[in-house]
Order: C-alpha cells, then sequence, then structure tokens
C-alpha cells in the first residue's frame, strides 16, 4: 500500500505545480453624460412705454429699454417671437386692443421689435416667428421694441398691458 501512497501523492503535487495559478484584474469605464436642456432667460422681464398720445407710431420705451434673450441650454436653439393683445380693466370692465402686424386703427396697434444693431424693425403678430435660426448655449441676442398706439380707441382709457414671448426650441 505504501508504494501506491507514494505515486499518488506525487501525481497529485505534479497535477498541483502544473495548474496555473491566475490573480482577478479590473477595468474601469467612466460613463459621462450631458442632459438636454431647452431653456431660455430675457432680462429685463418688463418694460413701459409710459403715457402715449393715441396716433402716435414706433414710440420707444422710457428709459429705452433693451432686453437680452439668452439661450440658457445645453443644445443649439431656435428662437421664436410672438405679441399678444393688449388689455385694461377699468371699472370691472375688461377692454382690448387688438394686435395688427400691418396697420394701426381704431382699437388696433402694432407692436415692432429689431435686433442689434437695430436698423430692421419687424412687427409681432399673435403667432410664433423665428427670429434666430441657431443660439449656441449661453449665446445672446439684444432686442428693442417700439409701439404705435390705435388712432382711436372705443373703450375706456386706462392702462393697457400686453406680452411677448420668446420660444426656444432646439436648433
Amino acid at each position: 500500500m505504501k508504494k501506491l501512497l507514494l505515486p499518488a501523492i506525487l501525481f497529485f503535487l505534479a497535477l498541483i505545480l502544473t495548474i496555473p495559478i491566475s490573480a482577478a484584474e479590473t477595468g474601469v469605464v467612466t460613463a459621462t453624460v450631458t442632459p438636454k436642456v431647452i431653456s431660455v432667460t430675457v432680462s429685463p422681464t418688463t418694460i413701459s412705454y409710459g403715457t402715449v398720445q393715441l396716433g402716435k407710431n414706433d414710440v420707444s420705451p422710457t428709459p429705452d429699454t433693451e432686453v437680452i434673450v439668452t439661450n440658457n441650454g445645453t443644445v443649439n436653439e431656435k428662437l421664436s417671437i410672438k405679441g399678444a393683445n393688449a388689455s385694461a380693466l377699468v371699472g370691472g370692465v375688461t377692454y382690448t386692443w387688438i394686435l395688427s402686424s400691418s396697420t394701426t386703427g381704431e382699437n388696433l396697434f402694432m407692436h415692432k421689435r429689431a435686433m442689434s444693431p437695430y436698423e430692421s424693425w419687424s412687427a409681432l403678430s399673435t403667432g410664433y416667428v423665428q427670429f434666430v435660426a441657431s443660439e449656441s448655449p449661453a449665446g445672446s441676442r439684444n432686442l428693442k421694441f417700439t409701439i404705435s398706439m390705435p388712432t382711436t380707441i372705443t373703450g375706456e382709457a386706462g392702462q393697457y398691458s400686453t406680452t411677448i414671448t420668446v420660444l426656444a426650441e432646439e436648433a
């Protein structure tokens, strides 16, 4: 039996010594992601034309306000703009002026905008109109506005308000 035990032990030792011993090794992959954010800011958020005579055209705000539109997102953005009708609440009754893109008249007013260097003025309408095809992230555009007053009004005099909305979409 001793004769069989020694060869068996030698066989197992030879087997153990010939089996390769390996150590584990790892590799690391770092993954990053930037979220797609579409965002626009405007500053300042209010402008005032003050008291303006009916029939006056192309009146600038007082003081002459420059509105800065900034791409606050992470992708290039297409920028569009629209205006709105103006309204006033006087004595519990709401009076409205209609925004026109071509003329002023009875209860009709125009709102125009120009982009720096302010050489070309475009009338706002109640539908979005693109004014920048592609603005890069953190890029900005400077705008100025004018108003052309109705020639006459059928409602009461009061402080009328309107809005200008800027829409950002991925370019």
